[in-house]
């Protein structure tokens, strides 16, 4: 109802055949783990269950309970009475917490992780379900960490330190600046006008990669700058200088032609006279 109250919904069971009408219930509350109390149906207030007070009518349906404790969790269970007597307790609610804290958001699931470079990465995350009669959520902060270090993301920078939140909708956070080769983790909380609520599971960690070393060859033969355009032709060079080599080319052509054989020649030559 408010920070200090609540209601209790009940529904009655039915009548066993032949037994007689309800006409009584009895709503107890307890907060946390403490003791069950009664709750006085003139005052609304809680009573020791030992105690005397009121009990509700059974065709009430609904008890007020007010005077309870800011941020505690409560619980509650009722019991029927008809002229036999008082029957079984029912089972225990789910429990209700009074407050702000009633209506604070709820933990994210756990965010992924996605490698963007070797020194960044991109947290993905999902607001939780907005809690029923609760606030929009407005703002979600990010955190990731190495070991136990963790530092927040700054919405503005994309960097790791204290600064502007994300906005509930965006789904992302970019974070740059990172180390090479270092393992990270990310968790997330989101924001709503009653405040922070629990955080997120840690997500899977994530290593980031170590930059490629460059491919290493044999040295190169050109020991200078290659300007101009390529040449058509290839000229392959010894250790000789020019002029040796044009010397060396025209020795060659005298061996050559020094070589020639006359076609015309007879197939043997003659012999002389005095061989003969």
């Amino acid at each position: 109802v408010d920070k200090t109250s609540l209601r209790v919904h009940f529904s009655l069971p039915p009548v066993r055949p032949g037994a007689s009408a309800h006409g009584n219930v009895t709503v107890h509350v307890k907060a946390g783990d403490g003791a069950w109390q009664a709750v006085d149906a003139t005052s609304s207030t809680l009573i020791s269950s030992n105690g005397s007070g009121t009990a509700h009518w059974a065709d009430s349906r609904v008890a007020l309970v007010k005077g309870l404790a800011e941020g505690l969790s409560y619980r509650a269970q009722v019991h029927v009475k008809n002229a036999c007597g008082w029957g079984a307790f029912s089972p225990v609610s789910e429990p209700l917490t009074l407050g702000a804290a009633a209506f604070k958001p709820i933990a994210s699931a756990a965010p992924l992780l996605e490698a963007v470079d070797s020194t960044s990465l991109r947290v993905l995350f999902s607001p939780p379900p907005v809690r029923p009669g609760a606030p929009a959520h407005e703002s979600v902060t990010v955190y990731v960490g190495v070991g136990g270090l963790w530092q927040t993301v700054d919405a503005a920078s994309s960097t790791l330190k204290p600064g502007v939140a994300f906005r509930a909708g965006v789904g992302f956070a970019l974070v740059k600046g990172l180390s090479e080769g270092v393992t990270y983790r990310a968790k997330v909380s989101v924001r709503n006008i009653h405040g922070w609520g629990a955080h997120s599971p840690s997500s899977e960690p994530l290593q980031l990669p170590e930059p490629a070393s460059p491919v290493s060859g044999p040295a190169s033969s050109v020991s200078g700058p290659v300007s101009g355009p390529a040449s058509p032709e290839v000229e392959v060079t010894g250790s000789k200088s020019r002029e040796e080599r044009d010397a060396e080319l025209r020795k060659r052509s005298v061996d050559v032609d020094a070589e020639v054989v006359d076609l015309d020649a007879p197939r043997y030559p003659k012999r002389s006279k005095k061989e003969s």
